[in-house]
Order: structure tokens, then C-alpha cells, then sequence
């Protein structure tokens, strides 16, 4: 890989992500991200997790903000989401802060 391709911050999911660190791992810094959850974005995505993040294309970036604004929709388990039978909307959701 080239270093001309590096990018030391990355955005995903409108939370700056640092590009020196394994995707697992920086998909961590994104409040309501676990690293279960991270590694699952990335299993759906087909990204290789263990990839740094500096070295994401524009399309898996697009990829890993999609899946992780809609998780449910993207075949994530609902026992994965952090709002389970919320209780002003009475449904599963997942949410980010950032």
C-alpha cells in the first residue's frame, strides 16, 4: 500500500476516527460502538477488520457509516443494538453520538 493513500483521520458516521490504528480498534472511538459491534460492521461491510483505517477507500468508509447508521437493516442481530424495546418508540434501534 501506499503512504500517498494514507489519510491519518478518517470520518465515519460523522465522528473523526483516527487513521494509525487497526479499524476494530479506532471504530471503538465512535460513542455506542463496541468492539463486537465494530467487528460486526466490519464482517457485513467486508472490510478486513485488522486493516488500518487510514487506508479506507471513499466506498468502504460510505459502506461502514451506512451500516452503522442503520445496523438492523444491514443483518446485524438486534441483541447487538444498544436500545433494545426503547421505550418512547417501542422498537429495536441503535444509537451514535457524535
Amino acid at each position: 500500500m501506499a503512504e500517498d493513500n494514507f489519510k491519518h483521520i478518517i470520518r465515519v458516521a460523522n465522528v473523526d476516527i483516527p487513521g494509525k490504528k487497526q479499524l476494530v480498534i479506532a471504530l471503538t472511538s465512535i460513542k455506542g460502538v463496541g468492539f463486537n459491534l465494530a467487528k460486526m460492521v466490519c464482517n457485513v461491510t467486508n472490510v478486513d477488520y485488522s486493516k488500518k483505517a487510514g487506508y479506507l477507500s471513499e466506498d468502504e468508509v460510505k459502506n461502514l457509516t451506512k451500516v452503522l447508521s442503520k445496523p438492523l437493516e444491514s443483518d446485524i442481530p438486534n441483541w447487538a443494538v444498544n436500545r433494545r424495546k426503547d421505550y418512547e418508540v417501542g422498537e429495536d434501534r441503535h444509537l451514535l453520538i457524535g
